[in-house]
Order: C-alpha cells, then sequence, then structure tokens
C-alpha cells in the first residue's frame, strides 16, 4: 500500500528479517533505524555500524551526519513531509536527520544488524572510509543551512 518505505542501496543486502524486525515499530515511531554490517563487494565484513553513532537532533546532525540512510525506513506521511530532498543538499539522509526534529518526529533503534552495506571503489558515500575535505564540508553545510532555512520558510508561512 505504500504506507512503509524503505530506503536501500540498490547494492547492499537486507537480512531476511529486516521487515519483520521494523515494520511493528512503525506504528509507534515515524522512522525506525537498524543496525549493519559494513562489508566489501563480497561481502565480507570491513566494520558494523552501530546505533550508538547516530545522535537524535539537529544541531548535532548538521555538525556531522550520523544517519546513514540505507539503514532507515519510515512512514509515507513523515517522509512526505521531508520533501522534495533539496538538489543543493549532498546526503539525503543528513536532510531527514536535521529536519525530523523540527517535526517532531520519533526515531526507533532497532539493535540488531539488518543490513550488509557495501563499501566499494563506486560508492557515493563515504561511510567507513577517510574524510571528505574541509572545503566540501562548508560547502555542503552552507548548502543545507540554505535550503533548511528556505524549508523553515515555507513551513512557517
Amino acid at each position: 500500500t505504500g504506507e512503509y518505505i524503505y530506503f536501500a542501496d540498490q547494492d547492499d543486502v537486507w537480512d531476511d528479517k529486516r521487515i519483520c524486525a521494523t515494520i511493528g515499530q512503525l506504528d509507534k515511531y515515524d522512522f525506525v533505524v537498524c543496525e549493519a554490517e559494513v562489508v566489501d563487494q563480497n561481502l565480507r565484513r570491513i566494520l558494523s555500524l552501530s546505533l550508538t553513532t547516530f545522535k537524535y537532533g539537529a544541531l548535532s546532525n548538521f555538525r556531522k551526519n550520523t544517519l546513514t540512510g540505507a539503514l532507515l525506513c519510515g512512514r509515507r506521511g513523515a517522509i512526505q513531509k521531508l520533501l522534495p530532498f533539496p538538489g543543493g543538499v549532498v546526503l539525503h539522509d543528513q536532510w531527514i536527520a536535521v529536519l525530523a526534529p523540527f517535526y517532531g518526529f520519533k526515531f526507533c533503534f532497532v539493535k540488531h544488524k539488518l543490513v550488509y552495506y557495501r563499501r566499494h571503489g563506486s560508492n557515493a558515500s563515504t561511510t567507513g572510509e577517510a574524510r571528505m575535505a574541509l572545503v566540501k564540508i562548508i560547502e555542503n553545510r552552507l548548502s543545507l543551512a540554505l535550503h533548511l532555512f528556505k524549508k523553515m520558510l515555507i513551513r512557517s508561512g
């Protein structure tokens, strides 16, 4: 019915229990985040993504994105309030993590590794890899701030 939306990267692998372990929480919460095993292209473990890395809050996620979108699912109504994802915002997951608190959306954390999150040379994001250059980080934050400001103006208007 499309009531729930699961974010995914095209080359990640889901544990068979991902939907069963998360969908029940969407009756009480707007978003559910699970844990992951970060793996290479052959599904060999590189590191684990734990929920202890996610910090709920606009300011903490504006400073440094702690949400991995591929581990997220949410209610359609909540996601629609956060749309559209602006073209100038590099990370849709950071947009969600920063904007969701302004709407009072609630997150639930499922402490099970339900996604095998692949890392290889063609990834768009840098989870578990070298950091981005400072100039690029500043450009991304300025773009994020501009789009958030616009979204808040539209919301209040």
